[in-house]
């Protein structure tokens, strides 16, 4: 079964950037992030991120991107 959430370490993986990036991220650019109430864990799920890179991709930078399913490919 796959995991519906992911923690800090396994979201900076999942986005190919440090943990101290996403925490930058989410302070400063609005990084969608589910807070729990008990123990202040953060979690991230995968389609929020997905949707967050598209948005902060413009349109110009969008059209240099060949899509493939779920997948993005940077054309050459």
């Amino acid at each position: 079964m796959k995991k519906a959430t992911m923690n800090i370490d396994e979201a900076a993986v999942y986005l190919g950037v440090s943990a101290s990036t996403v925490r930058r991220w989410m302070r400063d650019n609005g990084l969608p992030v589910l807070k729990l109430q008990l123990g202040g864990r953060m979690l991230f799920k995968k389609d929020r991120l997905d949707k967050w890179m598209d948005e902060q991709m413009g349109e110009e930078e969008m059209q240099e991107y060949q899509t493939y399913g779920n997948l993005k490919v940077l054309r050459p």
